[in-house]
């Protein structure tokens, strides 16, 4: 099945959002609503939004910094339930501390505290959370960009915080400008991975029933390893292996591991921007699990765009869909990516910082079984019910179908903007091969396709804006001859009504008729 990620609705700031600077994103459900975070790094604040079932976004609290909350900068953002309440903790880069909210059932934030740096912990330029319940206990992970280093925090049943475990940089572990912060659970214990930006690397860490870390492996760069600034991590379960992502902004790629029950990392794909791919800059990275499918989503800040890839069984990586912004979408300079699942249809949420929104996305692997309809979708992908063919490049659009090679089963003609004309050759709806024919002036359209010299292979009916026609003769696909109807020019206000089968340019059923 064909993978599609079709943007469905736009938020942008205004003088009552906090969507400024918006940067990362994150989820959660409160009561039986599903909501929508994000930070506005310049706007010094928080906005929420309530995710209805068909996507639409409707905003529902706003919180800015006003000296007695940490929002000063925003830049990580994560959630978790401890004891049925649903909290929200961002992170502040410019006050390097954490603030923590209690989330309603409508939406609302109530503020439950707020930590910042001391010289015992290490949250100066907090940047990357994440949240994980060991032993019953929830814990708060929190990077600290300018400390180099980590923290965890205890989370109470009220969602106040308490420092269990700090550890700072050294010559073996790489925090070095620690940026993003993932969890896992692997046969019973948990780990918990660093990335660091600087360090170019990644560092893995399991976490004890109270919170501490020891440190289990370190990866750094290197001439394969896509690790050059280090900085999204996520991790996703697919077949029963844990697998570690991990965006390079500088690699401009991904790197793959898989996680051992020791924590160990192996090395299994590493993916690099090209010109199809979205990944220049490449920051915020998420899973979904799609239809039995796991999908990785990875945010381009650079490329100002949206790659996706479908995670195979043994952790590679293959490309199924990309999305580049454009005036509609609020992906220039994105950042954060999360996803939910609402109403039994998935959301993917991308921000960007300088477009300041946020744009939501549907992403399917669903392709429509209505019998033998052609279909092409906007990101390139071609199919005929269930038989999915290759995807084309941009610009090429189906001109007509016909069966160009005498084999009973329809093929089609593609028509680029520029004038480039392709057929594909189809058997049984699946695609054989591919005939480049001449290119075509623009200002001809083709009128329809019919056998013309009775050889069982249809042919092609072109017509000029000011009434020239022009029949291509086609045999297995490909171009024969053409013949110039000059002497059958018509005025552009006619067109072709019908076409059936021609003999030495005498049609038998072929009449032309006033439009």
């Amino acid at each position: 099945m064909a993978f599609h990620l079709t943007n469905i609705g736009n938020v942008s700031d205004d003088a009552t959002l906090e969507l400024d600077g918006a940067g990362r994103v994150a989820t959660a459900i409160a009561g039986t609503t599903t909501y929508l975070f994000v930070v506005g790094f310049t706007d010094d604040g928080v906005s929420v939004f309530s995710v209805a079932a068909d996507g639409t976004l409707t905003n529902v609290d706003n919180v800015t910094d006003d000296g007695t909350v940490v929002l000063n900068g925003p830049d990580g953002v994560t959630t978790a339930v401890v004891a049925g309440t649903p909290y929200l903790f961002v992170s502040s880069i410019s006050e390097s501390g954490v603030s923590v909210f209690s989330v309603a059932a409508d939406g609302t934030l109530t503020n439950v505290d707020n930590v910042t740096d001391t010289g015992a912990l290490e949250l100066s330029g907090a940047t990357g959370l994440a949240t994980a319940e060991i032993g019953g206990t929830t814990f708060l992970f929190v990077a600290g960009n300018s400390d180099d280093g980590v923290n965890v925090f205890a989370v109470a049943d009220d969602g106040t915080l308490a420092s269990v475990e700090t550890v700072n940089d050294d010559a073996i572990v790489e925090l070095d400008a620690a940026t993003s912060v993932a969890t896992a659970v692997i046969a019973g214990t948990a780990y918990l991975f660093v990335a660091g930006i600087a360090d170019d690397g990644v560092s893995v860490f399991s976490v004890a029933a109270d919170g501490a870390l020891t440190n289990v492996d370190n990866v750094t760069d290197d001439v394969v390893l896509a690790l050059d600034g280090a900085n999204g991590v996520t991790t996703a379960v697919v077949a029963g292996t844990t697998y570690l992502f991990v965006a390079s902004f500088f690699d401009r790629g991904v790197s793959v591991f898989s996680v051992a029950a020791d924590g160990t990392l192996t090395n299994v794909d590493n993916v690099s921007d090209d010109g199809t791919l979205q990944l220049a800059g490449a920051i915020g990275v998420t899973t979904a699990v799609i239809d039995g499918t796991t999908y990785l989503f990875v945010t381009g800040n650079v490329d100002r765009g949206l790659s996706v890839f479908e995670v195979a069984a043994d952790g590679t990586l293959t490309n199924v869909a990309n999305v580049a912004d454009d005036a509609t979408m609020q992906l220039f300079g994105v950042v954060g990516v999360a996803n939910a699942a609402v109403g039994g249809t998935h959301y993917l949420f991308a921000a960007g910082n300088t477009d300041d929104g946020v744009s939501v996305f549907t992403p399917t692997g669903d392709i429509p079984l209505l019998g033998d309809v052609l279909w092409q979708h906007a990101d390139g992908t071609v199919a005929i019910a269930d038989h999915e063919l290759p995807a084309v490049l941009g610009g090429f659009r189906i001109a007509e179908t016909g069966d160009f090679d005498g084999d009973g089963d329809s093929d089609i003609v593609w028509r680029h903007t520029e004038g480039d004309v392709v057929t594909w050759e189809l058997e049984n709806g699946d695609f054989l091969a591919a005939h480049s024919l001449p290119d075509v002036a623009i200002t001809f359209q083709i009128a329809g396709t019919g056998d013309f010299d009775r050889d069982g292979d249809d042919d092609i009916l072109w017509r000029h804006d000011e009434g020239l026609n022009v029949i291509w003769e086609m045999e297995d696909g490909a171009l024969v001859t053409n013949h110039n109807l000059l002497w059958f020019r018509t005025a552009s206000r006619w067109r072709a009504s019908a076409i059936s089968t021609v003999t030495a340019m005498t049609t038998s059923c072929g009449a032309t008729t006033r439009a």
